[in-house]
């Protein structure tokens, strides 16, 4: 059976980056998006501002390419005031 992937939004920090590390730590391969780097991501991580809507779908386009997702977690944010 082959290892299932798993795409986390906002995932560098607080609820994400918790999210990830269980994900990672229960045998699946993350993919990250954030817009702040961490060198101790738990698997594969792409940054991009999900605030930028260009960005956004490039970056998601480019990753459906090379990735086949099993579950996203959506836990990226916006607020505009």
């Amino acid at each position: 059976m082959a290892k299932r992937t798993f795409l986390v939004t906002d995932a560098t920090k607080g609820i994400g980056l918790a999210i990830s590390k269980r994900l990672a730590a229960a045998g699946y391969d993350v993919v990250g998006i954030a817009r702040e780097p961490l060198s101790s991501f738990p698997g594969t991580l792409v940054s991009v501002d999900l605030s930028d809507d260009k960005a956004s779908v490039e970056a998601f386009a480019e990753l459906a390419q090379r990735h086949s997702f099993d579950g996203v977690v959506n836990n990226a944010g916006v607020g505009k005031l």
